[in-house]
């Protein structure tokens, strides 16, 4: 069976809708809406766990269609979503990882917040290039989008570069019910396509691990939206809701941190870096970085890894290169790269960002409602 990546899941949205051709598609060709329903950091084997002890009975009870996906590398937030946004790999849209080095200014700058490690705001125009996104080319097909996501992301410069073209709708952090509803008002107002961000999954998870009682009550939360979804929404048409996410998640252990204050670390820090605690570039040669992390981490030449395609082809800009440096080195299962806390979060339990099947492997869940499911008296 054919394993769909983000790109091929929003190719196959633009195909769906005639803006795109001869792409893999799981959309019946009468539907006329699609929601594309991301919940960060829900992993393939996560879901099945979870499903398997019972928590998610409403997504059970509906019993959609799960297609086996995986994550573009790296397997992060910013390289996820924008590969979403763009219906392209980070070889293309330069979203190449959590942290990136920008070789115009010689800083590394964080992807999602637009800053580097002293606060400081990196050109927009470097950091986030304009493009096409999926919404500017539906609606070059007459096709009107929305953004429904937590209201505290929208003016973000992420935000204004990943959703150009479509409406954002935003919900409140502490109501995430409001998504469900906001989703109805965009259909109801002429929107065909949907995307909605569900980040609550990946913040209990990194901060408590995947199996604690917050990220329990995180999953059971989705489940019941998509439960309340199903109930509410009212529609005169086919409506095809897809759920999936931007990466997995791997379960870390704090017996298995690569502390900073470590000696071989120090030249590691002490020079350009980017990337993220499961997965960290660097300026140093390879054979230094070897030395350093062979028992702990897989270590690769950069040169090697876009041989590979592993960042999705050739980049479509000389500077993406420098942008991962010179070295990669993955963290071993259950290791992590302890963070500066200007940085992020020092040590947590649990991450994503390197090639375990838990941080590579996400669901493709796929319903379409019918009209049996309205009531339309």
């Amino acid at each position: 069976m054919h394993s769909f990546t983000q790109v091929d899941i929003s190719r196959a949205i633009l195909q769906h809708f005639g803006a795109d051709h001869e792409r893999p598609t799981f959309i019946p060709d009468d539907s006329q809406a699609v929601i594309l329903w991301i919940a960060d950091g829900f992993g393939l084997n996560l879901w099945h766990d979870y499903s398997n002890r019972g928590l998610m009975p409403e997504i059970s009870k509906q019993d959609p269609t799960i297609f086996p996906g995986h994550s573009i590398f790296p397997t992060t937030t910013a390289a996820g979503l924008a590969s979403y946004a763009f219906a392209a790999p980070p070889a293309i849209h330069g979203a190449l990882g959590f942290w990136i080095y920008l070789p115009e200014i010689g800083r590394s700058v964080n992807m999602l917040t637009g800053r580097d490690e002293t606060g400081q705001e990196a050109p927009p125009d470097i950091l986030y290039p304009p493009m096409p996104t999926i919404f500017t080319r539906l609606a070059s097909h007459g096709i009107a989008s929305a953004v429904v996501s937590p209201a505290p992301y929208q003016t973000s410069s992420l935000s204004q570069w990943l959703y150009s073209g479509a409406t954002y709708v935003p919900y409140p952090v502490k109501s995430p019910l409001e998504a469900v509803n906001r989703v109805r008002e965009s259909i109801s107002a002429g929107c065909r396509f949907v995307w909605v961000y569900w980040p609550y999954i990946d913040a209990a998870a990194h901060r408590t691990g995947l199996t604690s009682p917050r990220t329990e009550a995180a999953i059971t939360q989705l489940d019941a939206a998509y439960g309340y979804a199903v109930s509410q929404w009212q529609f005169p048409f086919k409506v095809t809701i897809i759920v999936s996410a931007d990466h997995g998640m791997m379960a870390l252990s704090p017996t298995h941190v690569i502390a900073k204050s470590e000696p071989y670390m120090a030249d590691i820090w002490n020079k350009a870096w980017a990337g993220e605690r499961r997965a960290l570039t660097t300026a140093l040669s390879l054979g230094d970085v070897k030395d350093r992390l062979k028992d702990i981490a897989t270590v690769y030449a950069q040169e090697e890894i876009w041989e590979k395609g592993w960042y999705g082809g050739a980049p479509a800009r000389p500077a993406w290169r420098q942008r991962v440096l010179n070295t990669l080195a993955l963290a071993h299962p259950l290791y992590q790269f302890e963070q500066d806390p200007a940085r992020d979060t020092p040590i947590m339990s649990a991450a994503h960002g390197a090639l375990t099947p838990d941080e590579t492997d996400i669901p493709i869940s796929v319903q379409t409602l019918e009209h049996k499911h309205y009531n339309h008296r």
